[in-house]
Parts: C-alpha cells; sequence; structure tokens
C-alpha cells in the first residue's frame, strides 16, 4: 500500500520512478515536504526532466499488438523442435544374419585377442581352475597345502615328471611371451586329461 519509488543509475545521471503522484498530492503540501524530497533526490547544478503517466503495456497487450510476430516465432520454434526430433528418431534397420560363430570360433577369437594383449595368464586361469577342482575331489584337502606339496600331489596323481609340474606352476605366475604361453596350454591340457 502506498506509494514506491525506484532508483537507479542511467546514463550519466538517476533515473527515478514513482508508483503514484501521492507524494505531489496530499494534505501537507504546505508543509515543504516536496520541496525537501526533491532536494534529495536531485543534487545540486543539475538538470531534471519529469515523465508522468507512463505505463507499460501488459503482456497480453504485447502479444495483441505484435501477434503476427509471436506467432512467426512459435511456428519457427516447432518446426525447428520437430526437425531435431526427426534427427533423433530415425528407422533402426536390425540386421538379420542366419549364420551364427561358432563356439570354436568365439574361443580362438577370443584367444587370440587377449595373446594380441599380452594377457596370457587368462588364458591359463580357466584350466588352472579345472586342474584344482578336480584335485580337490581325489585329495579334499588339496587347495590348502603348500605349493611343493601340490606339485607332489599333481605328480603322483598324473605320473608326470615333477619338472613338467613345476613349469606349470611356473607359468602360472609369469608368461613371458606367446610360444611360452602355448608350450604352458599344451602341459595344462595334458595335465587336466590325465586327471
Amino acid at each position: 500500500r502506498g506509494a514506491r519509488l525506484l532508483m537507479f543509475n542511467y546514463g550519466q545521471g538517476k533515473f527515478t520512478v514513482l508508483s503514484s503522484a501521492e507524494y505531489w498530492y496530499n494534505y501537507n503540501i504546505d508543509s515543504n515536504d516536496h520541496a525537501y524530497f526533491l532536494n534529495v533526490l536531485i543534487p545540486e547544478n543539475s538538470s531534471v526532466h519529469f515523465f508522468y503517466d507512463i505505463s507499460s503495456l501488459s503482456l497480453t497487450q504485447l502479444l495483441r499488438k505484435y501477434f503476427g510476430e509471436s506467432l512467426l516465432a512459435a511456428l519457427f520454434l516447432i518446426l525447428l523442435w520437430l526437425w531435431r526430433a526427426s534427427l533423433r528418431t530415425q528407422v533402426v534397420k536390425q540386421e538379420l544374419t542366419n549364420q551364427r560363430r561358432a563356439f570354436s570360433e568365439h574361443l580362438k577369437a577370443s584367444a587370440e585377442f587377449l595373446s594380441s594383449k599380452q594377457q596370457y595368464s587368462l588364458l591359463l586361469e580357466p584350466i588352472e581352475a579345472d586342474i584344482n577342482a578336480q584335485m580337490k575331489i581325489l585329495h579334499p584337502g588339496y587347495s590348502d597345502l603348500s605349493t611343493d606339496k601340490q606339485i607332489s600331489k599333481l605328480s603322483l596323481q598324473t605320473e608326470f615328471a615333477k619338472e613338467t609340474i613345476e613349469s606349470w606352476f611356473a607359468a602360472l605366475n609369469n608368461v613371458e611371451n606367446q610360444e611360452h604361453m602355448i608350450a604352458s596350454l599344451q602341459i595344462g591340457n595334458a595335465i587336466r586329461n590325465k586327471l
């Protein structure tokens, strides 16, 4: 309620907005309060311009006044949105193939990939897991034994030389190159087949 005042810098001076003419039309006009008010607002040696009865148009009036431009802008935005949406929802054609990769081909491709990345130990892990699982069935406490005792038990069970089993265990920890990995695979498969 009552008049509101807004003051802000504008160019070289200040712009003051009053929401009501109540300051100039009241019963205290004879008390010189308006002159004092003007003195506070206006610095010395400066010019003053009065703009009165100025009101801005409401949003609905502005839309009526600029309806054509608003309609064109809205149509442009809708067309832009539709164009962008159509780019995202293109038809994806499913490629149907009658041939499936054989499991052996899949294994070969996986082995070649791991070999190219020099992840040789990952190729030996499945064989090691099979050997350990079969040895746990034959000797229930096998996994708790030390490495030397595991080598002895495996050598006795498979009838392979102790040196062969030791080379298998050494390969599990460190495979130097592809040739070493192939030799280790052969030893691991031989041990697994014997069990």
